[in-house]
């Protein structure tokens, strides 16, 4: 975890994978990034994200003046899928941007200082 004061921390550790991600969202529209995320849908089966091609895809695809970046997001006590894992890897052997953030990252500026 990044350098963050207690009530950060404890902001960190409350603040939801889905959470971080409105947040990215949010901050990477206004800083005008192109921005892709798919979200999951309910079914009759629980909660689903409908996809064709191999799962693990990050989270969010970004793209501004001919700079791309991948991130997914995850809570404070997430864990990257080997899927997941392996996406990033991939993307990251090709000399790409692919990240992943907890909330701390996001609480301490990294986030914002990697969009700016």
């Amino acid at each position: 975890m990044p350098d963050l004061t207690t009530a950060q921390k404890v902001l960190a550790t409350a603040m939801k994978e889905s959470e971080l991600q409105d947040a990215i969202l949010e901050l990477a529209e206004r800083l005008g990034w192109y921005v892709h995320a798919e979200r999951p849908a309910r079914t009759i089966q629980g909660w689903r994200t409908p996809i064709q091609g191999k799962p693990g895809y990050p989270d969010l695809t970004l793209c501004r003046l001919g700079t791309i970046l991948w991130i997914e997001c995850k809570s404070e006590r997430g864990r990257l899928t080997e899927e997941q894992n392996s996406w990033l890897s991939d993307l990251n052997a090709n000399k790409t941007c692919a990240h992943w953030f907890r909330p701390s990252a996001w609480l301490s500026g990294e986030i914002e200082r990697l969009l700016l």
